[in-house]
């Protein structure tokens, strides 16, 4: 790299001098071209009927950043998640954006209704790995967005779980614990608890019920027993069971039953697989599990009790929910 001209006295060479003052103006003019094509690009959004919001969640205490809207992701897409009524599709990406998107009644078709930013750093801070939306209630309205990965602040907010109020985008609580990234969230059949998972090798059971102002007053269950990364949950239809996939190469299997009086416990580690497990589900009937992974295969497995039920399938790619 070149060191910068550092100029401590005149130049007695003209050339040089005349030479120095074409480039000035070139980087002038430069400048303010890059300004003005900013500035056009930014009125013309604006006037746009058809542009869709962008809800921004910033730490007030960090400046400001400018962010050109794409109008789509500009980085791998981590998870995808549609409303329970089909309406909207929401995406998670390392562009750190949360977008959701209007659906056509057919599903065959979708547009951009609104982005959803949190607080954003140079580089990795601000990369969304994970999110689940929350069972809708009585009233058919899914309240909570929950999203983790390797978010942006100080330390114990970057393995954080951001709640986000779905209707509003508006960040309403910052779940702190794990200590390294959070790679999996899934809400309980009835809402009120939300699992969270990832590098730590511990699972969490959050009880949303204790939610007070912007955190909740009511320390998590955790649950131990894997001794690598976990990748994903899944919960029975039921809430009795939840399933956990890992990179120490076991299914989890916790009973749930008990969760009101506040207790969770390690049923079995379903072993199987000769590779990472990357991705869990349980049928609608709860009788069985699934499981695949980078072994290339899926596993059955009876959700009870975790018998072994064989090889569903072999495929020729690594089997996941997510990337």
């Amino acid at each position: 790299m070149k060191r910068p001209i550092c100029i401590d006295k005149p130049f007695q060479n003209k050339d040089a001098w005349m030479t120095l003052h074409r480039l000035t103006t070139m980087i002038k003019m430069g400048l303010f071209i890059a300004i003005t094509i900013c500035n056009l690009s930014i009125n013309a959004a604006g006037s746009n009927t058809t542009e869709a919001p962008s809800t921004v969640v910033q730490a007030a205490e960090n400046p400001p950043r400018l962010v050109l809207e794409a109008g789509g992701h500009s980085a791998l897409i981590r998870k995808l998640l549609f409303t329970a009524d089909g309406r909207e599709l929401v995406s998670v990406s390392d562009d750190k954006t949360i977008r959701v998107w209007s659906v056509s009644p057919d599903g065959r078709q979708a547009a951009l209704a609104r982005t959803i930013r949190g607080q954003i750093e140079d580089g990795r801070a601000g990369q969304i790995f994970s999110a689940a939306l929350s069972p809708p209630d009585a009233k058919g309205r899914q309240r909570w967005l929950a999203v983790g990965g390797f978010l942006a602040g100080p330390p114990k907010d970057r393995d954080a779980i951001r709640l986000h109020d779905y209707a509003s985008g508006e960040v309403r609580a910052l779940l702190q614990g794990h200590t390294d990234n959070i790679l999996a969230l899934a809400f309980s059949p009835s809402g009120r608890w939300l699992a969270s998972a990832g590098k730590d090798h511990t699972v969490r059971l959050w009880d949303l019920s204790a939610l007070r102002g912007q955190g909740i007053n009511k320390v998590p269950l955790v649950l131990t027993g894997h001794t690598d990364r976990i990748t994903d949950l899944a919960w029975s239809k039921t809430g009795d069971r939840l399933a956990s996939a890992s990179y120490d190469l076991t299914v989890g299997l916790w009973n749930t039953e008990k969760l009101a009086q506040c207790e969770a416990n390690l049923l079995l580690r379903l072993k199987g697989h000769t590779e990472w497990v990357l991705t869990v589900a349980f049928h609608p009937d709860e009788a069985i599990l699934a499981s695949g992974g980078g072994d290339r295969t899926i596993h059955l497995w009876q959700a009870d009790d975790g018998k072994a039920l064989g090889v569903f399938a072999n495929t020729k790619h690594n089997v996941s929910g997510q990337a």
